[in-house]
């Protein structure tokens, strides 16, 4: 399942958005999207990084179980670490490549939605102000009554304004 994911992922990554008539996308939008690339990433990589576990497992045991329970610690054990941080990483290039690519992430493509310039186009954004923007926006998700409260008369979140992309619905 977590194969078919990084498939589906990696044709959406690639297929950059046209050049189209946008419009502000509307807050509930914005949030389905979000909940749905999370809950994507998450169950994407929580597949990957949980069969690499029951690799090492069965590696170190000679035995394939999917599941397995130790009241001890192995060797084995100090790859959890690094893979909380390893998927912690790909978790910010799901929501990175696409905005340095013109594509889109799997909730962008189901609600129709695209990150636009201060112009209208979408455009290849350089890995530096794509974090910003990445940025911008955790501190939207952290702060959602700011996020709600701040919006100019046309519905751009304050993240929007400090970033200078629109996320727009075509």
């Amino acid at each position: 399942m977590s194969l078919a994911g990084l498939a589906v992922y990696c044709v959406l990554l690639n297929t950059p958005v046209r050049e189209q008539e946008f419009r502000i996308a509307p807050m509930w939008r914005r949030a389905a999207a979000f909940a749905v690339d999370f809950w994507f990433g998450i169950f994407t990589l929580g597949a990957l990084s949980g069969f690499v576990h029951v690799l090492l497992e069965t590696s170190r045991t000679g035995k394939f179980q999917w599941q397995y329970h130790r009241d001890y610690l192995v060797a084995t054990d100090g790859v959890s670490f690094v893979l909380v941080f390893a998927g912690l990483a790909a978790l910010v290039a799901y929501f990175l490549l696409p905005l340095m690519k013109r594509g889109q992430t799997v909730g962008c493509w189901i609600f129709k939605l695209a990150t636009v310039n201060l112009d209208g186009y979408v455009i290849y954004m350089p890995f530096s102000t794509g974090m910003r923007r990445l940025f911008a926006e955790f501190r939207g998700v952290c702060s959602p009554l700011r996020t709600f409260r701040k919006r100019d008369e046309q519905g751009r979140t304050f993240y929007d304004i400090e970033s200078g992309f629109t996320v727009v619905r075509y």
